[in-house]
């Protein structure tokens, strides 16, 4: 949840993870925007599976010795953009929804929603953009 601070909410950035190596460049990318507009960085796993089901989990986040669970998935995003800026306030959450409602839900009071390019449980061409979406989505940086 957004945190509240003398009566005014702080907006968080929020990042959409999903194991795969575009959504760890997306963290990069978020970690150094958040630190820059001096706001915390929120780290959202949301999936109705409880493991990642993608090629190859990213290299970051270490050998499995079987599929990586969703804890392990922010918990190692969480690391990455606490290594990249050690004063960055760092919150994770793993939400069992499907990835385009909660992301929506989760981004509608932040400052910024931030997606990689493409991952294990949404891609580009299979994802709609609910019709409650409160701003246009930008496409990722590549």
């Amino acid at each position: 949840m957004n945190e509240v601070h003398h009566g005014t909410m702080e907006l968080l950035l929020v990042v959409g993870v999903d194991g795969s190596e575009p959504s760890l460049r997306a963290v990069d990318w978020a970690a150094d925007e958040a630190a820059l507009r001096g706001v915390p960085l929120r780290l959202v796993h949301a999936s109705l599976l409880e493991r990642y089901e993608g090629a190859a989990p990213a290299e970051d986040l270490g050998e499995p010795s079987g599929p990586v669970l969703a804890d392990g998935i922010v918990d190692g995003a969480a690391r990455r953009a606490s290594t990249r800026k050690p004063d960055l306030k760092v919150s994770t959450e793993v939400l069992p929804e499907e990835p385009e409602y909660a992301l929506v839900r989760e981004g509608a009071h932040a400052s910024a929603l931030v997606l990689g390019s493409r991952g294990a449980a949404v891609s580009p061409s299979s994802c709609s953009v609910p019709s409650a979406w409160p701003w246009p989505p930008v496409p990722p940086a590549r």
